[in-house]
């Protein structure tokens, strides 16, 4: 999924997400955040649509919020509408508990989710149970990002590399671009 690229609305997320047949490598581009809720933070990240007009007021955001749902999540997706939230621009964006209640197998899979703060906080790594996942914990440029993704998938696709490996190699890789 790329933000801007693919135009997914939430049930084609869902249906997606939900497949039973257990995938392979999931990248997944995006924008991530976190949240304060209380004394805990959770990393939400954004699905690549918003509802509303820039400049409208928050009421009016949410509901278009609500309209927006009411369309998109009926029958077995409705589930999923109480976990997600909308965030002050009118973006809509899924914490950790939107993967779990869509409940697709990943248990075999890698997991490359290139967002902000994406392993911030353990849970959204957690919902998906992946046999590997691979974040960010901070706020890296765009160009930092696609370097290391591309190396990253470059020395994936050697037989011999762990996803361990791949990113280890991604990383001095992409550290050494930086600096030379």
């Amino acid at each position: 999924f790329t933000n801007g690229v693919a135009k997914f609305d939430l049930k084609d997320y869902i249906a997606w997400f939900s497949d039973p047949k257990p995938y392979g490598v999931i990248y997944w581009a995006s924008h991530g955040d976190l949240v304060a809720d209380g004394a805990a933070e959770h990393f939400y990240i954004f699905l690549g649509k918003s509802v509303g007009k820039p400049g409208d007021s928050y009421k009016k955001l949410v509901q278009a919020f609500d309209k927006y749902l009411a369309s998109q999540l009926t029958g077995r997706y409705k589930s999923v509408a109480d976990t997600l939230a909308l965030a002050a621009d009118g973006s809509i964006v899924a914490p950790a508990e939107f993967i779990k209640k869509i409940k697709g197998d990943f248990s075999l899979s890698l997991i490359y989710v290139d967002a902000c703060v994406s392993t911030a906080e353990p849970s959204f790594k957690e919902a998906f149970g992946a046999r590997a996942y691979v974040g960010f914990r901070g706020s890296p440029s765009a160009y930092l990002t696609s370097s290391l993704a591309e190396d990253f998938f470059t020395a994936l696709s050697r037989k011999t590399r762990s996803a361990h490996e791949a990113y280890d190699y991604a990383k001095n890789s992409t550290a050494d671009k930086a600096s030379g």
